[in-house]
């Protein structure tokens, strides 16, 4: 394992157990050698990357959270999105996500939990995969299908549930009916007992800059129920993408499909 790699996996452990960790609890998180996880905090501390209070507890520094608003600020939705999800959950009374869309990237930016004790486990800032989640899908749906290959083909699709699609030829073949219907089903295949109904909306080039999901337990919801949500989540697809319309795009979005 790297420096780089050490430094990590100690920032990582620190967002997880965070704030204020003691030494001796992050030692055994990481399963570093004490001298060694010293050494690195000591530089991460020099360089505003972790903090250490007078307790003697250790938590993440002001310079991650620069970085992090720095980078959040080029993937934000816009500021209009948040009222379209709260009209949305008044006609689907699930969770509902936002999420972005750069440079063949897809990342949670917003989230509105469901009026219900059982909670998602995802958060802003978690990364989806294109192949499995119902947004990534009506991306997909939406780009240049030569495009679409490519970003399928980088890499051996990875099996998220027992359920999800892993052979690219066919999950390529189901995505004119995606495009078509302007909207994908998520059926337990990004996550087990989850299911979801996701639409993209484009910037005002017809780019593909994220989209919109309605998940749920499945239990709670099924296929009917999902798909009668469509009408009302490809409206609000549709009304966050029209907010990028005059706006200035977040920087990087002209190259969102490099």
């Amino acid at each position: 394992m790297t420096t780089l790699d050490k430094s990590f996996l100690v920032l990582e452990t620190l967002a997880e157990l965070g704030p204020r960790v003691p030494l001796g609890t992050l030692q055994k998180a990481t399963l570093l050698p004490k001298a060694t996880l010293y050494r690195l905090l000591r530089t991460m501390v020099d360089r505003g990357l972790v903090r250490y209070d007078t307790a003697g507890r250790y938590s993440i520094g002001p310079q991650v959270y620069r970085m992090a608003g720095a980078v959040y600020a080029r993937w934000a939705p816009p500021p209009g999105a948040r009222a379209v999800m709260v009209e949305l959950q008044r006609t689907a009374p699930e969770t509902v996500h936002v999420s972005s869309f750069r440079h063949g990237q897809l990342m949670y930016v917003e989230k509105l939990d469901a009026p219900h004790p059982y909670q998602m486990s995802s958060r802003v800032g978690m990364a989806q995969c294109l192949h499995s989640s119902a947004i990534g899908k009506a991306i997909l749906a939406e780009i240049p299908a030569e495009r679409a290959e490519v970003l399928l083909g980088q890499e051996a699709l990875r099996p998220v549930t027992e359920l999800t699609i892993v052979d690219p030829v066919r999950l390529l073949s189901e995505l004119p009916a995606i495009h078509a219907a302007g909207y994908a089903i998520d059926d337990e295949e990004d996550e087990e007992g989850l299911r979801a109904i996701g639409a993209a909306f484009c910037d005002d080039s017809g780019t593909p800059a994220g989209g919109v999901s309605i998940v749920a337990p499945s239990f709670r919801m099924s296929l009917a129920q999902a798909r009668g949500y469509a009408p009302a989540l490809v409206h609000a697809a549709q009304q966050i993408g029209e907010m990028f319309v005059g706006a200035t795009p977040p920087q990087g979005l002209a190259s969102n499909l490099t």
